[in-house]
């Protein structure tokens, strides 16, 4: 890659998620998603919030739909990326995880 992907994509019509967002669910909204799952997700660290966030920007940028195209080009993209775009990241990863435990005090991963 000749640069990370959030300055490559800069000028792509696919908007980049809002992970703050996302990481600002709501108790009764990560429960419902719990539901639908039927067990209760891990938070999204913040390599996870990234990929989520551009996912839609990477597929358009490699014309490819495969997971595995996108997560390799992520994970090169994810390395190149300046401070600022990886500490909004971890802060999004850190919430996520903070509403997290706060939705499910008693949550122990269990693969």
């Amino acid at each position: 890659l000749a640069g990370p992907i959030s300055v490559l994509t800069s000028d792509f019509p696919a908007p980049v998620k809002d992970m703050m967002s996302h990481a600002s669910r709501s108790t009764a909204t990560r429960h419902a998603e719990a539901k639908k799952a039927g067990k209760v997700l891990r938070p999204y660290n913040r390599f996870m919030m990234y990929r989520a966030a551009y996912a839609d920007r990477t597929k358009q940028f490699a014309a490819s739909d495969s997971h595995r195209d996108v997560s390799r080009i992520l994970g090169v993209s994810w390395r190149l990326e300046s401070e600022d775009v990886v500490e909004h990241f971890n802060k999004c990863s850190i919430l996520d995880s903070e509403n997290h435990q706060k939705a499910f005090p008693g949550y122990k991963y269990a693969p």
